[in-house]
Order: C-alpha cells, then sequence, then structure tokens
C-alpha cells in the first residue's frame, strides 16, 4: 500500500510540473475562448477591404462667382498619396459627393481617368457618379484606379469657410440608386471650400436667403412661400443687420440664416 501510495504522489507532482511548464512556454501566445488564435478583423468584415479617397481643388474662390470644380475619385491602392496601409481588394462602382449649402450647382461633365464614368443624377448640393450600364461590371475602379470629373456651381454671396460632407463609395453602379451604406471607408480629411473677395458690405440675411430659396432651393421669387420665408427671415434680425446674435460679416451669418431657413420648410 505504502509503495501504491508513493506512486500515486509522484505521479501527480510529474503532471503538474508539466503543466506548469506548458505554461510557462506559451505566456506570451493568446488564445480565444475556443483556445484558437485571435484573428484580426477589418471594418468591412472578414477579407474585404473598400477604402478610397477624394480630392477637390480649388479650395478657394470668389463670393457670388461662378467656380468649376475638378473632383478626382481614386480606389485606394498600395501607392495612392493618403491611403497609407488602406489599399482595396474590391471595385468601386460609384461615388456620392455634397457640396455645402449656399453652392448652386449647375453643370457636371468633363469626365477623365481610368474608367469611362459618367453622371447617375444631380439633387440640390448631391452628385452621384459612377459606372454605367450595360458595360458597368467592366468600368468599375480596380484598386489603384481613379476618374476625375469638373462639377460647376455658382459659390455663396458670403465670406466664409464651408465644409464639404464626407464622400461615401459603394459597390453598385449606375444607372439604379447606389446603396451608400459605411462598407466603403473614406481615408483622408474632408475637404473645405473657403469663398472670399467679399464687397466691403456683407449681404444681410434677407439677401443670403433670397439666394438661397431661389438658385439652391429652387423656389421661384414670386411664391407665396419665398414671400412669407424672407418675412420671418428679416423678422430675425437684430441691431446692425445681425442674426442670431452673429454680425453679417462674421463667420457662420450665412450658416445661421440658411439653417433657419431650413428650419421652417
Amino acid at each position: 500500500m505504502k509503495e501504491q501510495w508513493r506512486a500515486c504522489v509522484g505521479i501527480t507532482i510529474g503532471l503538474a510540473v508539466a503543466v506548469a511548464a506548458a505554461c510557462s512556454k506559451n505566456v506570451t501566445a493568446p488564445t480565444s475562448p475556443a483556445a484558437e488564435a485571435p484573428v484580426e478583423q477589418n471594418h468591412t468584415g472578414p477579407g474585404a477591404h473598400k477604402h478610397f479617397t477624394v480630392a477637390i481643388t480649388p479650395t478657394t474662390v470668389a463670393a457670388g462667382q461662378n467656380a468649376v470644380f475638378t473632383v478626382t475619385v481614386t480606389n485606394c491602392g498600395a501607392a495612392t498619396q493618403g491611403c497609407t496601409d488602406g489599399a482595396s481588394n474590391q471595385n468601386m462602382g460609384s461615388a456620392e459627393i455634397v457640396l455645402p449649402a449656399g453652392f448652386t450647382i449647375t453643370n457636371v461633365g468633363n469626365f477623365s481617368g481610368n474608367q469611362a464614368w459618367a453622371t447617375s443624377w444631380v439633387s440640390g448640393q448631391t452628385v452621384i457618379v459612377g459606372a454605367p450600364d450595360p458595360a458597368a461590371g467592366t468600368k468599375k475602379l480596380t484598386p489603384g484606379q481613379s476618374v476625375s470629373f469638373a462639377i460647376t456651381a455658382t459659390a455663396p454671396i458670403v465670406c466664409d469657410t464651408f465644409a464639404v460632407q464626407t464622400p461615401r463609395a459603394s459597390n453598385s453602379t449606375l444607372p439604379d440608386a447606389p446603396a451608400f451604406g459605411t462598407d466603403w471607408e473614406f481615408y483622408g480629411t474632408a475637404s473645405s471650400i473657403t469663398v472670399n473677395s467679399c464687397s466691403a458690405d456683407c449681404p444681410a440675411a434677407p439677401a443670403i436667403a433670397a439666394h438661397y430659396l431661389h438658385f439652391t432651393l429652387h423656389i421661384h421669387p414670386g411664391s407665396s412661400t419665398y414671400q412669407n420665408l424672407i418675412s420671418q427671415v428679416a423678422h430675425e434680425m437684430g441691431p446692425q443687420s445681425n442674426f442670431h446674435g452673429i454680425g453679417p460679416c462674421e463667420t457662420g451669418y450665412q450658416a445661421a440664416v440658411i439653417a433657419f431657413v431650413n428650419s421652417l420648410l
């Protein structure tokens, strides 16, 4: 019996030493609850890398003048500037560009680049471009490819710096409405457009509202809606043409007027 007891103790101690040795050898190797090494996850799902960038020039235009913006959309490649560690392995079918409120788009065209893209539609400040049917599948941007096009727009009449909404991209092609979700990640910094060369007399709120209603929202100046909105804007003005505490020549004046008009629609 004593010999059997000693054998059991020896086996128990031996197992403990073996387990401790095994743990010490793997102390730096993390495992999942299922005892499998964790897998690196990409934001777009397993195996999918959808990254793109957009450049808009010029970034400064004169108040109230027609400006031609060159927009370049790029599906990130390994060597694409601004796409560090963001090369795609998916083909891009379309993109959405939204200019700031106050800019009135009059034309979109002059496409060039690696693929023959086209305009889907323009609505307000929104421009959607992409690979057209019937060859949509062969005209998508592969990683590293880009297309450029021109957006002609009338600048606001107030000097300020306006942020451009973050662009979006999609695998979908034209002419159907592309499905713009969150799977395509925009790389880089969202653009902004500075409006300068204003006259010495900064336009007051009613003039800004009139320009916005007529040229951006396409509300006829003779309509009751137009006249009612202009009247309400004028009623909101304070001393020295201040609008909600902001002076006519101060940053944010036009944005405050436009936001107020939108709140009434």
